[in-house]
C-alpha cells in the first residue's frame, strides 16, 4: 500500500530536493470524488484541466460539476511546491482556453507546500515551517 506522506529524500519536478513527499497516488477514487465535491461547493467553473499525471483523477472527478454557463476555467494539480508545473500548464493552455471563450483561468491544488501565485488556491496548505526544500 502506498502512503500519502512519505519520509524519503527525493528530487522534485523543479529539480530541487526534499526530505518528504506527498504521494497523491495513495488517494482513492472516493477521496478524489470527495475533494471534487468540496471544490464544487466553492468554485463555479465551465471547464477543467488536470496537470498530468498527478491531477488527472482530480480532473475526472471534477468534470461532473462543470457549469457550461461559467466563464472560469479550472486548472488543477495535486501538489504545489515551486509552481513550475502550474505556470507551464497555464502557458500551454492559455490560448486554447481563451479561444473557447473563457475569461479566467483559476488554479487550484489539493496540497500546497510552497508560496502560491495570486491566481492559485489550495484545499490543504502545509505550514511553511514544515516544508523544507533545498
Amino acid at each position: 500500500m502506498i502512503s500519502l506522506f512519505m519520509q524519503k529524500r527525493f528530487q522534485m519536478h523543479s529539480g530541487g530536493y526534499s526530505d518528504f513527499k506527498l504521494e497523491c497516488d495513495a488517494l482513492s477514487d472516493q477521496d478524489w470524488a470527495t475533494l471534487a465535491f468540496l471544490v464544487s461547493r466553492v468554485y463555479d467553473f465551465g471547464g477543467v484541466h488536470g496537470i498530468p499525471s498527478g491531477a488527472v483523477k482530480f480532473e475526472q472527478a471534477l468534470r461532473k460539476y462543470i457549469n457550461p454557463q461559467s466563464n472560469t476555467f479550472l486548472l488543477v494539480d495535486d501538489v504545489f511546491t515551486t509552481g513550475g508545473s502550474m505556470l507551464e500548464a497555464k502557458q500551454n493552455i492559455a490560448d486554447q482556453v481563451q479561444a473557447q471563450g473563457f475569461e479566467k483561468i483559476q488554479g487550484l491544488v489539493v496540497f500546497a507546500r510552497g508560496e502560491l501565485f495570486d491566481w492559485v488556491d489550495t484545499v490543504f496548505r502545509l505550514d511553511e515551517r514544515f516544508w523544507q526544500n533545498d
